[in-house]
């Protein structure tokens, strides 16, 4: 199993000792519940496989702005590339134009969990969240290749990409600089 916080890690976000209850990867987010904690990247593209669409946050302003969309990604030697296509003009470019910084959420397997008593209640799920910085594509090649990219996480078709069917949309690309997987599963805390 791959750790992605071990020190042979070569490509490891640097880790920062908190308390021996949880760290801090990067600027990134705190994993109180390490049992929870996904750290197998095998495990993490299962996840990312399963996921329908990717939940992104952009900066609008001082306010946050988040839209769900479909994507497509790459993970090589720990390095998680997420891939989008939208219209060639709107909100979402704007607002990456004035501040790339984003965050985003995917989630899947997501079951509610009943109990007796209301405290017991819970949900199960699967979630990669984290962090990075968005760019808008403008190389044809790297366009058609994202798009490949994209339709390869919907369809088993290797579809071939001509530059009119690039052009018509505008890709944008978030370099993940942290992410963390997490899963809880369900619980039978009381039983009928």
């Amino acid at each position: 199993m791959l750790n992605l916080y071990s020190k042979n890690f070569s490509s490891k976000p640097k880790i920062i000792p908190i308390s021996d209850k949880f760290s801090v990867q990067g600027n990134g987010a705190k994993m109180l519940k390490k049992e929870k904690q996904v750290t197998d990247l095998a495990e993490i593209a299962d996840i990312i496989d399963n996921c329908e669409y990717c939940a992104i946050a952009l900066i609008d302003g001082d306010k946050p702005y988040v839209i769900p969309m479909n994507f497509g990604y790459t993970l090589e030697n720990g390095k998680l590339t997420l891939y989008f296509h939208c219209a060639r003009f709107g909100k979402k470019l704007d607002l990456i134009k004035a501040n790339a910084n984003v965050a985003f959420e995917m989630s899947c397997n997501n079951k509610l969990f009943t109990a007796k008593l209301a405290c017991h209640y819970g949900y199960a799920f699967k979630s990669i969240v984290g962090s990075g910085k968005a760019s808008i594509l403008t190389d044809m090649t790297e366009k058609q290749s994202a798009l490949k990219i994209f339709m390869k996480k919907y369809s088993s078709t290797n579809f071939v990409i001509a530059e009119n069917m690039a052009n018509a949309v505008a890709i944008f690309k978030i370099d993940v600089e942290q992410f963390t997987g997490k899963y809880n599963k369900e619980i039978i805390r009381d039983k009928e």
